[in-house]
Formats: C-alpha cells, structure tokens, sequence
C-alpha cells in the first residue's frame, strides 16, 4: 500500500510535470504559427527587429512555467493538502501557459504580416503582443498566490 509520503511525493513530480509540459507543448506550437506569419511578413518588409520580436513574445510562457517551477521547487510541500494545493496551481499555470504561447504564436502569426505591410501598425503591433502576453503573466501570478499557501 502506498503510505502518505509517497503520494505526497508523487504528486510532487506531477506537479512539475504540469508546470513545463503542457507549456513548451503550448509555446512549441506557437512558435510554429509565428515562423509563418514571420516568413511571410519578409515578403512586404525585411526589418529584422520587427520579424524576430513575436519569438520572443511567444515564447515568454515558457519563462513564466520556468519561474514558478523554482518557485514550486524552494517550497516543496510536506503536506498532502500542501501537494494538492501545488498540484492544482501548477495544472492552472502550465495550461494557461500553454493557451498563452499557442495564442501569441496565431496573434504574431497575422500581426506581423499586418505591420510589414502597414508601418502606421507598430504601435497597435506592439499593444497585441504585450495584452496577449497578459494571460501567462496572470496565470503565474495565481500560480505563486495557490502556491505560497501550501505547506
């Protein structure tokens, strides 16, 4: 029979399962989305630092997951309430994450191409990548509020 400990440890690695993966899964195919519009936009536009911005972007929830994995890691619950807890703020963050890279990567996918072809874009350019990016940023913030609760 599985006593406490291990349960609580099991839950443990799933949680930091569940901050990475679902992530890179996430941020792995907005990327992809972003290299479209990217190689595309070149065709209107060869300006180097507005064709490479939306990666950076996109992959920021990759950080964020990355950030409350340490975070999850220096607490480390004793607890099975505790390893709970770390669970569900670890599932919230990761998959919210996820949302967040594949959405970055479909906004820069059309957004690049709309700022090659219209420089009057920038400003409304930049406003689509830094409210998009509001969802990881948000998701960690709740991820480390759930987290700094367990014991």
């Amino acid at each position: 029979m599985i006593g406490t400990d291990e349960v609580i440890t099991i839950l443990n690695a799933l949680s930091t399962c569940l901050t990475m993966l679902p992530t890179l899964i996430g941020v792995g195919i907005g990327l992809n989305l972003a290299t479209e519009g990217i190689c595309k936009s070149v065709e209107f536009d060869l300006d180097l630092t507005f064709s490479i911005m939306p990666m950076a972007f996109t992959s920021a929830p990759a950080i964020y997951s990355l950030l409350l994995y340490f975070y999850m890691a220096s607490k480390s619950p004793k607890t099975l309430i505790g390893a709970i807890q770390c669970l569900g703020g670890c599932a919230l963050q990761g998959f919210a994450c996820a949302f967040c890279g594949y959405v970055m990567g479909g906004i820069a996918k059309d957004a690049a191409i709309a700022r090659a072809k219209q420089k009057k874009f920038t400003s409304s350019y930049f406003l689509l990548l830094i409210f998009g990016e509001l969802i990881g940023l948000l998701s960690l913030v709740l991820g480390m509020l759930i987290l700094s609760k367990a014991k």
